[in-house]
């Protein structure tokens, strides 16, 4: 008739719909029974090949809703397969990570799991793949649940899977300073030039790092915050490798004492950290005195 299936009106073409309940999958031999206007019937013989249905996820729950990278959430999803459960999991692969597996608890009923949010996932509201596989091998990859009882029918109630990274900003570490003591320049004394680092890390990137270098700024400057790099240039060692450096040159009439030196660094998702922890020292500018000892020693002797 056309409808259902049926592509053309009378053309001695039959079409119906099957459906298949239960779990019997693979070829399934078929009977088809034709019967003329009077009464006289012929059967056929033929097979299907019913595939199996991946499990379906019923329900889904993390706490909490929102982490940060190298945090844990607390898993807990029902799954349902007339062929049993065999395996859930979280694909993490793109992120990362890898198959992060969930327990199944037979005392409640549901697969569980502790799951630690791995470094490589981007801020922002995530997505989550969820890996479903029976006990006859079929699987398939979801990232929301599945309450219509079938895979390629939506519903209404199906809920996405998805999770808030919250972003930290850059770690800021471990600042050298080459030659290690800032010493006090006298009115004869010269500049010195000194090497300022600080190690940056951040699972983003870094777009920049800068420190305020207060009082050690050049003569006149503007601004106190000064750009540092890690290109293997400018007093920087190696290119790359997460040690941002700048110089500077010691001043005349700065007087000896601890002066505060702030860093700070912004990733590529433009969340910024500041470390306001360290200071610079100037010390007294080391004298070369004589040793009256030593100086008479030598006139003494060279008048034996």
């Amino acid at each position: 008739k056309g409808k259902d299936g049926d592509q053309t009106i009378h053309d001695d073409i039959w079409t119906t719909t099957v459906s298949v309940l239960g779990a019997e999958h693979g070829e399934v031999e078929v009977s088809v029974i034709v019967t003329d206007i009077w009464g006289e019937s012929d059967i056929g013989v033929g097979s299907l090949e019913i595939h199996n249905q991946a499990p379906r996820l019923l329900t889904w729950t993390h706490v909490p809703s929102l982490a940060f990278r190298g945090e844990v959430i607390i898993v807990n999803a029902e799954a349902y397969d007339l062929n049993g459960v065999a395996r859930v999991a979280i694909d993490l692969r793109d992120e990362g990570g890898d198959f992060a597996d969930l327990q199944y608890n037979t005392v409640v009923g549901n697969w569980v799991g502790e799951i630690e949010i791995p470094s490589g996932m981007e801020p922002g509201e995530q997505s989550l793949d969820i890996y479903l596989e029976d006990d006859d091998g079929a699987s398939k990859t979801v990232s929301s649940t599945q309450s219509s009882g079938s895979h390629f029918i939506n519903s209404l109630e199906d809920i996405d899977i998805n999770i808030m990274i919250l972003n930290q900003g850059p770690v800021i570490q471990a600042m050298t300073l080459e030659p290690e003591e800032i010493e006090e320049v006298l009115n004869d004394g010269d500049e010195v030039t000194y090497t300022l680092t600080i190690q940056v890390s951040d699972h983003d990137g870094i777009r920049w790092v800068k420190a305020d270098i207060g009082d050690f700024a050049p003569v006149g400057s503007a601004v106190s915050w000064i750009i540092m790099k890690d290109n293997g240039q400018d007093g920087d060692a190696t290119a790359g490798d997460g040690t941002f450096s700048v110089q500077f040159d010691s001043r005349r009439g700065l007087p000896t004492g601890a002066f505060p030196i702030t860093f700070k660094a912004q990733d590529n998702f433009e969340m910024e950290s500041i470390n306001d922890e360290y200071v610079l020292k100037v010390v007294e500018e080391e004298q070369n005195t004589l040793d009256p000892e030593g100086v008479f020693g030598a006139l003494d002797n060279s008048m034996v």
